[in-house]
């Protein structure tokens, strides 16, 4: 029963930072709530694996990861969101990745995930042009 709650509380989770990933954390802000609460699931939780289904789980996480990569983007931390975005291999960084293995990452994610994609694609191109020009 609680294991059931607590996916249902983390699919809610994922829905609500996947539609403010991108946005600006400001203190106090609706998006700063949620991820300390999603911070706080996620280490209390840590242990235990997986937090519902492994798609539910896999995207909670992945979002978490998407929240820090903004974080870092909004706060011009280009280097550090970079290396974020390296490390969550969604877009093709690495010398030997192709567009199409990524075209195939993309369509294995969640609906969540996917809907995130135009701003993840805008920072990032906006890093790397800051980066090379």
């Amino acid at each position: 029963e609680r294991y059931r709650n607590l996916g249902k509380v983390i699919e809610i989770l994922c829905r609500l930072m996947s539609g403010m990933v991108s946005a600006p954390s400001a203190p106090q802000s609706d998006r700063s709530r949620i991820q300390t609460l999603a911070v706080s699931i996620a280490e209390r939780y840590r242990n235990l694996g997986q937090l519902g289904s492994h798609v539910t789980s896999h995207t909670f996480f992945l979002l978490l990861d998407l929240m820090q990569f903004f974080d870092h983007y909004h706060a011009k931390s280009n280097e550090v969101a970079l290396q974020i975005m390296k490390d969550l291999k969604l877009l093709p960084l690495q010398d030997g990745e192709t567009v199409e293995q990524k075209v195939a990452v993309f369509r294995g994610k969640d609906d969540l995930i996917r809907q995130c994609y135009p701003d993840i694609l805008l920072a990032l191109m906006s890093i790397l042009y800051k980066q090379y020009r």
